[in-house]
C-alpha cells in the first residue's frame, strides 16, 4: 500500500486526470503486466501526461502515440489494479 498527500494542486491535478480518462477513453484492456488504453485522437498523450504527474496509478512507465497508451506495470497485480482503476474512474 502506498500513501498519496493529495494537496490541492493535486486535487486539480487528479480532477483533469480523470475527466481526461472519461473524456479520451475508448477501451482498455490488460496483457499480462502491461495495460492498453485506445481513446480519441490525440487523447494518449493527454492522459499519459497526467498519469504521469500522479503517483495515484503504480507503474513503471508510459508510452502513447497518437490514440494508444501503453502503461507498463512491474507485475501482472499491479497491471489489474489499473484496470480496477480505470473501470471506476469510467464507471463515474
Amino acid at each position: 500500500m502506498r500513501l498519496l498527500i493529495i494537496n490541492e494542486d493535486s486535487k486539480k491535478d487528479v480532477g483533469a486526470l480523470f475527466k481526461s480518462i472519461q473524456e479520451y477513453t475508448i477501451s482498455y484492456e490488460r496483457t499480462s503486466f502491461i495495460v492498453t488504453i485506445h481513446t480519441f485522437p490525440n487523447g494518449a498523450d493527454i492522459i499519459a501526461n497526467y498519469m504521469d504527474q500522479i503517483p495515484m496509478f503504480q507503474f513503471v512507465a508510459t508510452m502513447a502515440g497518437y490514440d494508444t497508451l501503453l502503461i507498463i506495470a512491474k507485475t501482472e497485480d499491479q497491471a489489474e489494479k489499473i484496470c480496477h482503476q480505470l473501470q471506476e474512474i469510467l464507471s463515474n
